[in-house]
């Protein structure tokens, strides 16, 4: 595995590369916005009562009694299929 330096020198002559402004926008945007992601960031900007409603709807997922098979769901919506 490359070292870091290494790394952020070939990363740097492929930015040195780049005649296009909008390709190297976009780059800067997406790294940009991967460098300012904070694990959990989505779920903390939740309102609690948001969070609630997700962590209530999972558990409802896991309950087997309440989940179709795969057959039940294609028959069930069998009109709605083209193929």
């Amino acid at each position: 595995m490359e070292n870091t330096a290494l790394l952020k020198d070939k990363f740097h002559r492929l930015i040195d590369e780049i005649d296009s402004e909008d390709l190297l926008r976009q780059f800067y945007e997406a790294l940009s916005a991967t460098a300012s992601d904070n694990e959990g960031a989505l779920w903390n900007d939740l309102s609690p009562s948001q969070q609630k409603s997700i962590l209530e709807a999972y558990n409802e997922s896991e309950e087997t009694t309440q989940r179709l098979s795969h057959e039940a769901v294609v028959k069930k919506y069998q009109q709605w299929r083209t193929s």
